[in-house]
């Protein structure tokens, strides 16, 4: 009788939530329960919402971040822009992986630094663009995989939210289109002109940049904050057909523009969040650079300041 192979059970991540506030209790949340993930602990600077989050979550509250990295693999760094280098920064000199929510810090030259300090201790760094893990925008990435696109038209528009006012629109909302294109260009912009105003806050809360990438893709990307409607699509043109991407609906209509035939593709609903902090953990694990790397989120930051450096 041939003996029982008795597996090795793998070892969970210890993981971590710095800033619990909207965004840091989901990563919490997914966190929690993610296979793979073992929730540590939370930090916030408001100890009664750090105590809270703990206690949903069956985990512990920490009052002071850097109590918490001793005892944690990874973090979510989900606080106000303006920490995250800080932040970021003595996580990674600890060795602690990292997954920093966007814009990944306040300046590209604060993005670089961590980039380095990252390969030199040799932590994953990670930055959460979560449009990527959209299912609509992956089955589109997989569509175009063979064709060349040739114009793309990307719209992101929301009623006004304080969160998220503590920036401008291109770095609150317009970053995640950036991202998107950037994957779908995979060329260096040549050239770009860009159009804004400010209407509730002090900073831009309606823009749109025309983009000239050196492979001859145009690209024009619209943001507003103070909209009356909420859309959030990709509408792109390649050779031969037409390419409706409706990411908030999670939706995917191709026309093609020979035979006049129009057609849904299915797309099977995912929580991007959690594909998100699964492919960030999967890549502590396996030593493996995750899906947005910090490259990638310099590249959308770098490109949003141009933006709003030619605007204001």
């Amino acid at each position: 009788m041939t003996p029982k192979i008795r597996r090795k059970r793998s070892k969970k991540i210890r993981v971590g939530v710095i800033g619990v506030g909207f965004m840091g209790e989901h990563h919490a949340r997914i966190y929690s329960s993610l296979k793979g993930a073992h929730l540590v602990g939370v930090s916030d600077i408001k100890e009664e919402r750090a105590a809270e989050v703990a206690e949903k979550y069956k985990t512990k509250a920490f009052s002071d971040y850097k109590e918490l990295l001793p005892n944690v693999d990874a973090v979510t760094i989900a606080t106000p822009v303006a920490s995250h280098f800080e932040i970021a920064m003595a996580c990674i000199e600890k060795g602690v992986h990292c997954l920093i929510e966007k814009p990944m810090t306040g300046s590209p030259e604060e993005g670089k630094m961590l980039i380095e300090k990252a390969k030199e201790r040799k932590v994953a760094l990670a930055v959460g663009l979560i449009e990527r893990f959209n299912p609509a925008f992956v089955s589109l990435i997989k569509l175009i995989k063979k064709r060349k696109p040739l114009l793309v038209e990307a719209k992101r528009f929301a009623p006004f939210n304080e969160r998220g006012s503590d920036v401008s629109v291109v770095l609150d909302m317009m970053i995640h289109d950036i991202d998107l294109v950037f994957k779908i260009a995979g060329s260096p912009v040549q050239s770009f002109k860009g159009v804004g105003k400010k209407v509730k806050t002090g900073s831009l809360d309606s823009a749109s940049v025309n983009i000239f990438f050196k492979n001859g893709l145009i690209a024009n990307i619209e943001a507003s904050r103070v909209s009356d409607t909420t859309e959030r699509t990709i509408n792109l043109n390649c050779e031969k057909i037409n390419i409706l991407t409706d990411l908030l609906n999670k939706k995917l209509v191709v026309k093609d523009l020979i035979k006049l035939e129009t057609r849904e593709i299915p797309v099977r609903p995912v929580d991007q969040l959690y594909a998100e902090l699964r492919d960030f953990i999967s890549s502590v694990a396996k030593r493996t650079a995750p899906t947005v790397t910090g490259e990638d989120g310099l590249a959308a930051l770098s490109f949003a300041k141009e933006i709003e450096g030619s605007i204001c």
